[in-house]
């Protein structure tokens, strides 16, 4: 199945079996994105192809991530595998029985097309078709979660809406003990998430407020408590009555301009889409703007939306000289190159901010006297400015506290 209908395909629904949904793993956002749209491309297929393609750019517009940098998209699938799935971590009951897989066995990325061909280890293909239970995750608005932990969260939970046993009005998933809880969140193996009320106040408060805000549900959470402690969690799902985003995802998925632009030459919506998803917007400004100056002069004398995908198939451009072309290589690699450099800054100033966040997670976990320690050694670092805003405001000052962490993250991480 090729992804041509960006604004189609938004609208469906990824068949998840229930425990492929209770991942743990350490996956990305995005990664976790990817993986819900690639198992979307290939359900129908699953048993009777092993390999399924999607185009680059409509994979990255599901997952709500628009680059042109196929080394990030590869970057990106090349950690999806090496992940391995524990499967049915937690079952319908709240039993267990533990397998483990990768996610992907195989993928390769053509760079002329932009074409991604991929591959689900055989076993996982079998678990995954026709399940006896299945979630529904929808992909537009998969696309709008910003947390890992909310996507998680609303995953694990949409599988239970319809789980009214006892017909109050909502569904409602079983009791989680907190370490199986952790486990799927992927946290597990952080001390700073030992007490309930960390995990709470980072973990299951701003998730439940995402799901809240971006989904089609709305979460509220219970919890089991045992000599004052809290053991496990679960939570009430409460389906919103408005339709989720009736058609807006359109605008958000291709270039709404271009897409009215080439319906006004007779093309229909799905047209129109597909040869957004094929060409390079340039391409398509340029042959339109050909065929409407041969339209004014009165040069179509037969179907203009005929004469217009014809254009945009054959590319009725004027052929450029070598020189011609050679400047327009080089000026497109020198724009492409500007693109990588400044999306290699957002991923190292994101890179710099998780380190900071694990590194003040570590620090906090340290014994008083090595905290102690490693304040003194930072404020032999500080000069000017920073270090008078350390006399008087310590880490208050958020300058100082990024360059505290910082400073803690090598140090110890």
């Amino acid at each position: 199945m090729e992804v041509n209908d960006l604004a189609k395909l938004a609208k469906q629904e990824v068949k998840k079996h229930v425990a492929a949904i209770h991942i743990s793993s350490d996956l990305s956002l995005l990664q976790r994105k990817l993986v819900n749209v690639f198992l979307f491309n290939a359900y129908n297929e699953l048993l009777t192809k092993r390999k399924h393609k999607i185009l680059i750019p409509a994979a990255c517009s599901l997952c709500g991530f628009n680059s042109n940098n196929r080394d990030f998209f590869i970057e990106a699938v090349n950690g999806v595998m090496t992940k391995v799935i524990e499967w049915n971590l937690l079952d319908k009951q709240g039993g267990a029985i533990w397998e483990a897989m990768p996610i992907l066995s195989y993928v390769r990325v053509e760079s002329k097309t932009g074409e991604c061909t991929y591959s689900f280890p055989e076993e996982l293909c079998k678990k995954l078709y026709q399940p006896e239970i299945y979630s529904k995750i929808k992909l537009e608005i998969q696309r709008y979660f910003k947390s890992n932990y909310a996507l998680t969260l609303y995953e694990n939970c949409y599988r239970f809406k319809d789980n009214d046993p006892e017909n109050n009005g909502y569904g409602i998933t079983p009791w989680i003990d907190i370490e199986t809880f952790k486990k799927l969140m992927g946290v597990h193996e952080l001390k700073f998430y030992q007490q309930y009320k960390e995990l709470n106040r980072k973990i299951i408060k701003p998730s439940v407020e995402e799901v809240n805000k971006h989904s089609d549900v709305t979460l509220k959470v219970e919890i089991k408590r045992e000599s004052r402690k809290v053991i496990a969690v679960r939570f009430k799902i409460y389906k919103k009555q408005q339709q989720y985003l009736p058609l807006e995802i359109e605008d958000d998925l291709v270039n709404k301009p271009l897409l009215n632009r080439l319906m006004g030459f007779g093309l229909t919506q799905q047209q129109a889409i597909k040869i957004l998803c094929s060409h390079e917007e340039n391409y398509i400004k340029e042959n339109l703007d050909i065929v409407e100056e041969r339209n004014r002069k009165g040069e179509i004398k037969k179907n203009l939306t005929g004469y217009t995908l014809s254009a945009l198939e054959k590319d009725y451009r004027p052929k450029m000289t070598e020189e011609e072309l050679k400047t327009k290589k080089a000026k497109a690699k020198k724009e492409q190159e500007e693109i990588k450099k400044k999306e290699k800054e957002i991923a190292k100033v994101e890179e710099d901010k998780l380190k900071r966040k694990n590194a003040e997670i570590a620090f906090k976990n340290l014994s008083v006297s090595k905290q102690k320690a490693l304040k003194k050694e930072f404020e032999t670092t500080l000069k000017g400015i920073l270090a008078d805003n350390y006399q008087k405001n310590g880490l208050n000052s958020i300058g100082v506290k990024i360059q505290f962490y910082s400073f803690v993250a090598r140090k110890i991480l």
